[in-house]
Order: structure tokens, then C-alpha cells, then sequence
């Protein structure tokens, strides 16, 4: 097994798995009869925190998003209650939107 983004196959009976070494952890693929089954990644401390805070993000998005929908089902589509839930529905797509930008994108 070799570091530093090279790849390394190891043989474990009749899996054979290729474990793809980068920054920021171990990208391991299966392979059962020549057909990937498996992805498993090792993340580091860095990784797990950004996708906690992915998870955050998209959570509050979803509430917002369901807040808004709810607004819409009962006909509260007007006046200071719409203004704010839209104005939170519009905070949380735009804080979700500028955290997605900072994710490191796949080769």
C-alpha cells in the first residue's frame, strides 16, 4: 500500500478491494466479481465537521422550506407572517448556498 494519492489492490479471498489513497483519507472500492458493491471513506476531523455542518445547513433548509409550504397549504400567503417566513426560507438557501461553494469538488 503506497501513500500520498497513489493506489494500492489488496486480495481478502475473493474481494478484492482498491484503496485510494488522497488527503484527507481513504477511499476504498470493492470489488465482488469484477462489480464495485462497496464504498467505504475514512474521513478526517476537518471532513466530518464540514459535513456535520452540510448536515446543519440542510436541515434548517428543510424546515424553512417546510414552514414555507405549510404558509402556502393553509393560504397564509400574505402580510408579516409570509414577509418573514420567505425572508427565513431565503436566509437559510443562501447561508446552505455559500457553505456549498467552500466544498472541495471530486476530480
Amino acid at each position: 500500500m503506497l501513500l500520498g494519492g497513489h493506489i494500492a489492490a489488496v486480495n481478502r479471498g475473493e474481494r478484492r478491494f482498491t484503496d485510494l489513497y488522497r488527503a484527507g483519507g481513504v477511499h476504498r472500492v470493492g470489488m465482488l466479481s469484477g462489480v464495485p458493491h462497496r464504498l467505504v471513506t475514512t474521513m478526517d476531523r476537518v471532513n466530518r465537521e464540514k459535513q456535520f455542518r452540510a448536515y446543519e445547513l440542510l436541515r434548517e433548509l428543510d424546515m424553512q422550506t417546510t414552514a414555507t409550504m405549510s404558509q402556502v397549504a393553509y393560504g397564509h400567503i400574505s402580510g408579516a407572517e409570509w414577509d418573514y417566513v420567505c425572508s427565513q426560507h431565503r436566509k437559510a438557501f443562501e447561508d446552505w448556498m455559500a457553505f456549498a461553494a467552500t466544498i472541495d469538488k471530486p476530480d
